[in-house]
């Protein structure tokens, strides 16, 4: 979203990244689809994950979702990056098999029309 006032954009980018990460922790996929592009890219490097669509999107977090039912990213720092991306900086939590998982997470979420049009996670 590009206008007239930067800090309305970056205000505006900044909600849709919090409401984006707070579907992602309710597993709310409906939420997730309304604040995505249709053409959606993910890359996650560590883990070798590079997606591309919504339909992608929705499968491979539908099996993170099964796997680890209670994972969850608490945002420690957001930073407006211009008018069309945040960077977002959290941790990672999930159980599994008893045993807590926890990662540090970075991401740089691009958005476009206001949609979450890319994000690339760095661990």
């Amino acid at each position: 979203m590009t206008t007239a006032d930067p800090a309305a954009a970056q205000a505006a980018n900044l909600a849709t990244v919090r409401a984006w990460i707070d579907a992602y922790n309710r597993q709310d996929f409906d939420a997730l689809a309304a604040l995505a592009d249709a053409d959606l890219q993910v890359d996650d490097p560590a883990t070798g994950t590079h997606l591309r669509g919504w339909p992608a999107f929705r499968h491979t977090a539908g099996q993170i979702a099964e796997r680890y039912p209670d994972r969850r990213i608490t945002v420690t720092d957001l930073l407006a990056l211009g008018q069309s991306a945040v960077a977002v900086q959290g941790d990672w939590t999930a159980t599994v098999d008893g045993e807590t998982l926890h990662h540090v997470e970075a991401m740089v979420v691009e958005l476009v029309a206001g949609r979450i049009a890319r994000r690339r996670i760095y661990r």
